[in-house]
Formats: structure tokens, C-alpha cells, sequence
């Protein structure tokens, strides 16, 4: 199933464990299939509420849990993700859905919008 989560963890308490990248304010990606997943006590049943959505699975032996969430026709939020497995539970709060951009690069990518040429008259232009 799960060989290893991305990034750091974080323990939420008793025996389940979450990805660093799953917390309070985080933007999940606007799709058909968006990974959700993190350990818990092995060969136990994990279950997962977003939104509208409930998904149910079982840890593998080591653990490791994933599943996936139909998020494509699901609107910005904010939402609340619930995650249980047996008397450990861990509610995150206010999760976004949209799109998820990762970006590096150059000391100038820092620079603020309203730093650059043209930003009186692009800013009111913006839907974002």
C-alpha cells in the first residue's frame, strides 16, 4: 500500500499519525482523485470525513493508510477534516480546496504585486 508518507508527520495523538502537509489551514487540490493518507494502529479501519465525503479503509501491517477524495466539484471551503481510527480521532479546521502550486526559484519571487510596474492599475483588475 504506503511504503512511506511525504514530508515530515506529526502525531495527533494516541496512534494516528498525519503528514505535516495535512493540518489546520491547509489547501488541498481541487480533482477527481486527491490523496489523503497518514498511519494509524496496523490492520485497523480509518475513517476519513470532508465536506460532504466519507471514505472508509484499513491500515496496512505496517500501519500505513491512503485513500483518495472526489474533490473535483467540490467548492472552496472552508471545511473541517475529520480522521478516526478505533478511539483516536483528530478534526483539522479551516481546509481550502483549489489549486495547489508549488513554486522555487530566485530571490525576486517574494516580490509583492503592488511592488511591481503597473500595479495601480492591474490590482483592481485581480479576481484573486
Amino acid at each position: 500500500m504506503l511504503t512511506h508518507l511525504a514530508f515530515s508527520t506529526m502525531t495527533l495523538g494516541g496512534e494516528l499519525w498525519l503528514p505535516a502537509v495535512l493540518s489546520d489551514h491547509a489547501v488541498l487540490q481541487r480533482a477527481s482523485a486527491t490523496p489523503v493518507w497518514g498511519k494509524a494502529v496496523p490492520d485497523t479501519e480509518v475513517h476519513i470525513a470532508f465536506a460532504d465525503l466519507t471514505a472508509t479503509v484499513r491500515s496496512d501491517g505496517e500501519g500505513a493508510w491512503k485513500t483518495e477524495l472526489d474533490l473535483s466539484n467540490t467548492g472552496p471551503g472552508p471545511f473541517s477534516l475529520k480522521i478516526r481510527s478505533g478511539s483516536d480521532e483528530v478534526v483539522l479546521q479551516d481546509i481550502l480546496v483549489g489549486e495547489v502550486w508549488l513554486a522555487s526559484g530566485q530571490s525576486n519571487m517574494v516580490r509583492t504585486l503592488g511592488r511591481t510596474l503597473g500595479a495601480e492599475a492591474e490590482i483592481p483588475k485581480s479576481g484573486n
